[in-house]
């Protein structure tokens, strides 16, 4: 079953070229969310990508992300998007 998530999820994370450099799994009582670490040359690639898992997958998932960082080092921005399966 958390395959099938992950495959679809992954599928929309390469159609906004959003690179995934972790993820992380957590279940507890009648909760299991998904965090994922994204990447991307520009943080309106993340942004577009969480504008698009909100319009089409709300109802299987509640989508957080706090902010958008941009590594200066790396020129790169990135952030943690949690992905709550409803």
């Amino acid at each position: 079953m958390k395959s099938k998530h992950l495959t679809s999820l992954t599928h929309d994370f390469n159609r906004f070229a959003v690179n995934l450099k972790k993820v992380d799994y957590a279940e507890s009582n009648d909760t299991q969310v998904f965090t994922f670490t994204l990447k991307s040359n520009s943080d309106k690639k993340i942004t577009e990508l969480l504008k698009h898992l909100t319009n089409t997958k709300t109802g299987t998932y509640k989508f957080s992300l706090e902010r958008i960082e941009y590594d200066e080092q790396e020129k790169v921005y990135s952030s943690e998007l949690k992905a709550e399966l409803l």
